[in-house]
Order: C-alpha cells, then structure tokens, then sequence
C-alpha cells in the first residue's frame, strides 16, 4: 500500500503541477511483491487526453530484478 500512496505522490507531484484538485482518479494494481530497502524505478507515460484531462499510464518495477510490481 505504503509503493501505491507513493506513485501517487509522484503523479500529483509530477503530472499534475503540484495541484491535487487536478488528479480525478487514480487506480493501481498491486502485481508484485516489494521488500524493505528495493530500489523502485517508476516510469509516468502520458498516453492520451480525455476532456482536457491527462490520461497518465504508470509502471512502477524492482531496479535490481527488473519484476514490475505495480501497474
């Protein structure tokens, strides 16, 4: 839960300018498991807009075993 709270930290951080009113929803699926001290690469793809809205696409994978643990 703590890596999902975390990538959307990034998003309202990153995509959307620091403004938390600007992120509408946000869906994750935890697909992996994350131990105590992993490295995470996070990697945020604009993939279209809907309404004016960003529609952000996010990988999140273990740097060191390259396993994608979230999506």
């Amino acid at each position: 839960m703590y890596s999902s709270a975390s990538v959307r930290s990034l998003i309202e951080t990153w995509a959307a300018e620091n403004n938390i009113g600007r992120v509408r929803s946000f869906h994750a699926s935890l697909v992996g498991m994350v131990l105590p001290n992993d490295e995470l690469e996070v990697k945020l793809q604009h993939t279209g807009m809907v309404s004016g809205r960003k529609i952000i696409k996010v990988e999140v994978r273990n740097k060191e075993t390259e396993d994608k643990v979230l999506e």
